[in-house]
């Protein structure tokens, strides 16, 4: 593990919940990640655009653990409170624990 590591939490408020992936979340990230809009934005070589649901189910139970334990990222996925099916994701990426900055990315589905 990572000297500086971002903590395994959920964030919520009257609407929105943003929570640690699951791996029933597979489906809907496979879903976004194949959907035409994703494809047409996404940035060349984006390794998700267009990956198969193994790969989904993969970076949903193990993949953003990983990265998480390595200090190099957090990801959440963002539900509608109450409900289980994704509406998006938000992650804290390409951290500089030295400055302590870090970039949002964020992406959101398409229903």
């Amino acid at each position: 593990m990572a000297d500086h590591v971002f903590p395994r939490i959920s964030l919520s408020t009257e609407r929105l919940e943003l929570r640690p992936f699951e791996p029933g979340d597979a489906g809907d990230v496979h879903a976004v990640w194949n959907d035409e809009t994703y494809l047409r934005f996404a940035p060349v070589g984006l390794p998700t655009a267009g990956a198969g649901l193994e790969t989904a189910a993969a970076w949903c139970t193990t993949g953003v653990e990983a990265q998480r334990r390595a200090g190099a990222a957090a990801s959440f996925a963002a539900v509608r409170r109450g409900e289980s099916r994704l509406v998006g994701h938000v992650a804290l990426i390409r951290t500089d624990w030295t400055a302590m900055v870090t970039e949002i990315h964020y992406w959101t589905a398409p229903w």
